[in-house]
């Protein structure tokens, strides 16, 4: 690797349907999971309702991998392309524990196919995410003492959009 993720660091995905959560203690957890050689208790994943597992998914890992949130040292945020809700929902659940601890915060590009877009989170995109910090293909936020923030990458607008307008 040509950055230094800081360990322990938690992956989050969001941009299809449900949520994935991976939490590793080191590189070498990193390579085991982009190998897809990792056993289940590295990682985690909810098939629906994004908003209501996200955070109890994230919980239960952390508690099944012994690790306090304060231990956690980087964030890396699938931020996209995909869903326009997933991806606001990952993106504010990311950003409130950025503003909540000092981590080191990276983001990298999704993998996302318009035509199976009713797919969910599995152990595939746990892999690719690992992969992508793998090969240093992210973006490190909090670079220079400025500190950046997690932005989604639609890719497309959400669909359907209902435009409402006041009629007096």
């Amino acid at each position: 690797m040509t950055a230094k993720i800081d360990f322990p660091c938690a992956i989050i995905l969001t941009h299809k349907h449900g949520a994935g959560v991976a939490i590793l203690y080191n590189e070498q957890e990193l390579i085991q999971v982009s190998q897809g050689a990792a056993d289940s208790s590295f990682w985690s994943c909810a098939s629906h309702k994004t908003a209501e597992s996200l955070c109890d998914l994230f919980y239960a890992l952390l508690l099944g991998r012994e690790c306090g949130v304060a231990e956690l040292k980087s964030i890396a945020m699938g931020v996209g392309p995909g869903s326009f809700t997933g991806l606001r929902l990952g993106c504010a659940f990311a950003n409130g524990m950025a503003l909540a601890l000092p981590l080191q915060l990276l983001s990298f590009q999704t993998q996302y196919d318009e035509q199976n877009r009713e797919e969910w989170i599995g152990y595939g995109d746990i892999q690719h995410a690992a992969l992508a910090l793998c090969a240093a293909r992210f973006e490190l936020l909090d670079k220079d003492g400025e500190r950046n923030f997690f932005v989604p990458a639609y890719g497309r607008l959400p669909t359907p959009v209902l435009k409402l307008t006041l009629e007096g």
